[in-house]
C-alpha cells in the first residue's frame, strides 16, 4: 500500500545519502591521517604498501537473500520486512512462538573478511571520490544539519570528525543528557574534567535542535521505538551491503592470491 511505498522510499533515500556521507568521511579522514603521517624520502608512501584489513562482507546467507531480492521487482521486500519484524515482535505474546522464518539479525548478516590490500586500494574501492552533484547533495546534507542540528552534528556529516574530535563525544553526550540517560550529578562531573567539551554540549542544549531530538524520541512508546530501531537498522543494513559489494573484488582478489601462495 500507499504506507509501505513511502516506508521503502524513505529508507532507499536515507541509504543512499548515508553512504554518500560514509563516503565523504572515509576519504576526508584518510586524507588527514596520510598527511600528518611524516614521510621519509628513502622509504615507499606507506599508503601504497600492503596492510591486513578486514573488509566488510555478506554473510552466505544474506548474499543469496540478496541475490533472490534482486531477482524479482520487488526488491525493497526485504527492507520492509526487517521494520515490519521489529513492530510485530514489540506487539505480539512473548509466549507465542512463531513458526515463521525470522529476519537475520545486523550480527548474522554482517562479517568481516581479512585482506592484504594496500590503503589506497580500499579507500578508492570503499568509498569512490564523489561525482559533482553528489557533492552538492551532501553540501546540501550539512548545511541542513547545521540549521536543525547545530554545529557538531554538521561536523560528523561534513565528514570532519577526524578534525574535530570532540564534536561526536559532545554530541552524544547532548542526546543522552536530553533524554533523561545521565543524571544531573555525572553531568556535573564532566563539566568538572571536560569543561570546554560540555560548555559546547550547554551551548547546543539552549538552542534546541539536537537536545529536542534526544527528548521526543525518550518520549516514544514501545511501538513507536520499535519501527524507529526497525528503520535504523534497515537502513544501517543497506549502507553495509553497498560497501560490502563495492569491496567485494578486493576480498576476492586477495582470497585468490592467497591461495596462490
Amino acid at each position: 500500500n500507499r504506507t509501505d511505498s513511502l516506508r521503502s522510499l524513505l529508507i532507499e533515500e536515507a541509504v543512499s545519502a548515508s553512504d554518500i556521507l560514509l563516503r565523504q568521511g572515509i576519504r576526508k579522514a584518510t586524507g588527514q591521517l596520510t598527511s600528518s603521517i611524516p614521510r621519509l624520502p628513502f622509504l615507499p608512501d606507506p599508503y601504497t604498501l600492503p596492510v591486513p584489513l578486514l573488509l566488510p562482507s555478506l554473510s552466505a546467507a544474506a548474499a543469496a537473500s540478496n541475490f533472490a531480492d534482486n531477482e524479482t521487482p520487488n526488491a525493497e521486500k526485504k527492507m520492509k520486512t526487517e521494520v515490519e519484524a521489529a513492530a510485530e515482535k514489540a506487539s505480539s505474546s512473548p509466549s507465542v512462538v512463531s513458526t515463521e522464518p525470522q529476519p537475520q539479525t545486523p550480527q548474522q548478516r554482517f562479517s568481516l573478511a581479512p585482506a592484504l590490500v594496500t590503503p589506497k586500494d580500499f579507500v578508492d574501492t570503499a568509498a569512490p571520490k564523489l561525482s559533482r552533484e553528489e557533492e552538492l547533495y551532501a553540501l546540501s546534507l550539512a548545511d541542513l544539519a547545521q540549521q536543525t542540528l547545530g554545529p557538531d552534528a554538521a561536523a560528523l556529516v561534513r565528514g570532519d570528525a577526524f578534525a574535530e574530535p570532540s564534536a561526536a563525544p559532545r554530541l552524544l553526550i547532548t542526546l543522552a543528557a536530553s533524554g533523561g540517560q545521565l543524571s544531573p550529578d555525572l553531568q556535573d562531573a564532566l563539566r568538572s574534567v571536560a569543561p570546554t567539551l560540555m560548555a559546547g554540549v550547554d551551548a547546543v542544549e539552549g538552542s534546541g535542535s539536537v537536545g529536542d531530538v534526544g527528548t521526543a524520541v525518550a518520549e516514544l512508546d514501545e511501538s513507536e521505538r520499535a519501527n524507529l530501531s526497525a528503520f535504523v537498522q534497515a537502513v544501517v543494513s543497506g549502507v553495509w551491503e553497498r560497501l560490502a559489494g563495492r569491496v567485494a573484488p578486493l576480498a576476492a582478489a586477495a582470497a585468490v592470491s592467497g591461495g596462490r601462495q
